[in-house]
């Protein structure tokens, strides 16, 4: 259903950006990319929001924006709340990194308590993104409907994964759940992960068959600014069986890249 889809990064909402900056560049090797800072307040739309203004950080592995990355983003208006996600809570649980130094892996936690798995190998980078799930059977159907297909290994521990449609070196990981949760969507200004992204070729094409399914989307395709010298995206965001957020992306033309 999802065709060309591949992951292109994991959303990481932060309350200081230069303090999980420095943790995200110094503890897990990953190197600056791109930064996005809208100059202005835009409609929130796409994230189920009133209003949204941001400053992130894309951050990178060895491999470029051609591996996974994290979007490191700060909200401004609305301002965080919240909490990331308890241990075994269902919903985004926490990030799979590659570093070189193997010395320096195991489980950490970002400034605001994300849960950050890292792991000796190369190239440096996103390796993975787990989902803890209330029904593990119904979380791989749906993601297998998706298209997502099972792949081997076992990734930090995490036994069950599953590579995008379109292939890539970043996988869906998926654990049982071991607590409840209270069933409560979370906001996308929410302090932890919110949102995978992945990129898609023709996002009306792939919405199209997505509502076909009758998959529920947060809004129509939306188009926002991404700040200076970024290329506008545009993008629609949905939720999976425990209301973890996939984002599609349009990849943009070579002349937007440019």
């Amino acid at each position: 259903m999802l065709d060309d889809a591949r992951i292109f990064h994991v959303n990481v909402n932060c309350s200081d950006l230069a303090a999980s900056r420095a943790f995200y560049l110094g503890a897990c090797g990953l190197t600056e990319g791109i930064r996005t800072t809208p100059d202005g307040v835009q409609p929130g739309t796409a994230f189920g929001l009133d209003r949204a203004r941001w400053d992130a950080w894309i951050l990178i592995g060895a491999d470029g924006f051609d591996g996974g990355a994290i979007d490191l983003l700060a909200w401004q208006d609305p301002s965080p709340v919240g909490r990331p996600p308890g241990a075994g809570e269902p919903g985004f649980a926490r990030v799979v990194l590659a570093v070189a130094d193997a010395t320096a892996t195991g489980p950490v936690t970002d400034p605001d308590g994300v849960r950050v798995e890292l792991v000796a190998g190369t190239p440096t980078g996103l390796t993975c993104v787990t989902i803890a799930c209330a029904d593990l059977d119904a979380s791989l159907a749906f993601y297998r409907g998706l298209g997502f297909r099972d792949a081997p290994g076992d990734d930090a521990g995490v036994r069950i994964l599953l590579d995008a449609p379109g292939g890539g070196p970043v996988r869906l990981g998926f654990d049982a759940a071991t607590t409840p949760g209270d069933g409560t969507p979370r906001a996308a200004n929410t302090l932890g992960i919110w949102r995978t992204a992945l990129l898609v070729a023709d996002l009306d094409a792939t919405v199209a068959r997505l509502r076909a399914a009758g998959i529920a989307l947060l809004s129509d395709p939306q188009a926002m600014a991404m700040g200076p010298g970024v290329p506008e995206l545009r993008f629609v965001c949905f939720r999976g069986p425990d209301h973890e957020v996939i984002e599609l992306i349009e990849s943009p033309s070579p002349t937007q890249e440019q």
